[in-house]
């Protein structure tokens, strides 16, 4: 799949629509509503770079793929002990303002860890 069609995806699940294997990421997008109250193409972004594939690369480390209009074919995002997520966008232009509203790439990692832990609760297998 590719970035357009990983776009064209999330704003189907966005929408509600019932899109086979993709239940509890609809489900993950939901409690990500609960959490922050910001424009959907902001959502659209976040489940997008999920479906591409967040990649955990350490215990508290992910590397987050680019989209259209990002600089960056990935970005790094970190947890820290305190529980604040960083990303490297942060240091880069316009980075201030990203990290006051929280970015995309954040957004992705939170959503593919909710997304993950709902396959898991319910048993089926994650790559």
């Amino acid at each position: 799949m590719d970035a357009r069609q990983a776009l064209a995806l999330a704003r189907r699940v966005i929408a509600g629509e019932p899109v086979k294997g993709y239940e509890e990421l609809y489900a993950a997008f939901l409690e990500m509503r609960v959490l922050f109250n910001k424009p959907p193409s902001w959502y659209e972004r976040a489940l997008a770079r999920a479906i591409l594939g967040v990649r955990q690369v350490g215990e508290r480390h992910w590397f987050v793929p680019g989209l259209p209009g990002d600089y960056y074919p990935f970005y790094s995002v970190w947890l820290s002990v305190d529980g604040r997520y960083k990303c490297d966008c942060h240091s880069r232009s316009f980075g201030r303002s990203r990290e006051k509203a929280i970015c995309t790439h954040i957004a992705g990692v939170m959503v593919s860890r909710r997304w993950r832990r709902l396959k898991r609760d319910l048993g089926i297998a994650t790559s």
